[in-house]
């Protein structure tokens, strides 16, 4: 007896989703840590409420706006490499944050940090999604996103440590940690890359762009569509809407928050 369930698909290598949940949980702790700093900051480099407020909304612009490019340079590049290239840009935008009082380089470090985190969570996810068989890829995507409530607790509290230790020590360790990442990605299994090659939002592509839990009966899942499909989630709506015609099954989804974003595949 092996204790496992007769047919039951395995799922990623345990280590693959450690580690996503892990950039998961940076990216949400980099969000929130500000929170305890702001004064701080304001303090330090004279913002008014006003541009404290942008300072702290920049972040989220940045994922917002980086959540589907994110996707794209997953699919493009691989989702390793785009893993790794947002994780670069998060430390060094870390060392900013860390050590600039300029008002101005503070939210474009802010903003770039939250488009090279949704850029980590777009390629994370699709690694994973990549690795994993459809019949469980929800349970697994679920639990990746369960870390990012671990990053939204941690955030506030590095951010206090920060304050205790000094922010320029701690946006540096905190740089180390994106680095020791980056070199942890090189020892987990390459990802299951060949999808298809995305364009932009909205554009056709030659094979299927989205597969969350059933694929076109002539086409591969598109695991960089994925990574960025999940990356909207914390924050979009999804509607999805099944055809047939000519003997093929598509499917278009739309992403909303007042608009859409359709993905057409082909």
């Amino acid at each position: 007896m092996t204790g496992l369930r007769p047919g039951r698909p395995t799922g990623p290598p345990r280590l693959l989703l450690v580690y996503v949940g892990a950039l998961i949980t940076a990216d949400l702790a980099f969000g929130t840590a500000l929170t305890p700093l702001l004064p701080r900051y304001a303090h330090l480099a004279g913002l008014s409420e006003p541009t404290a407020g942008i300072l702290m909304g920049a972040y989220a612009l940045g994922g917002v706006i980086g959540a589907v490019p994110g996707g794209v340079v997953a699919g493009r590049l691989g989702s390793r490499t785009a893993a790794q290239l947002g994780l670069a840009a998060v430390g060094a935008a870390g060392l900013v944050l860390g050590w600039s009082s300029s008002a101005g380089s503070l939210t474009g470090a802010r903003f770039v940090q939250g488009a090279a985190g949704a850029c980590t969570w777009a390629a994370g996810l699709a690694w994973l999604s990549g690795a994993t068989p459809t019949a469980r890829r929800g349970e697994v995507l679920g639990t990746a996103m369960g870390f990012a409530a671990a990053g939204a607790v941690a955030g506030p509290a590095a951010g206090a440590l920060a304050i205790w230790a000094g922010t320029g020590p701690a946006f540096t360790a905190a740089a180390a940690a994106c680095a020791a990442l980056i070199i942890a990605a090189w020892f987990l299994p390459a990802p299951q890359e060949g999808g298809p090659r995305i364009l932009l939002p909205g554009l056709r592509c030659r094979r299927s762009a989205i597969s969350l839990g059933g694929r076109s009966r002539n086409s591969a899942p598109g695991p960089g569509v994925d990574g960025a499909v999940a990356a909207f989630l914390p924050s979009m709506s999804w509607g999805h809407r099944w055809r047939r015609a000519q003997g093929h099954r598509t499917r278009r989804a739309w992403a909303g928050a007042g608009w859409g974003l359709p993905v057409f595949p082909a």
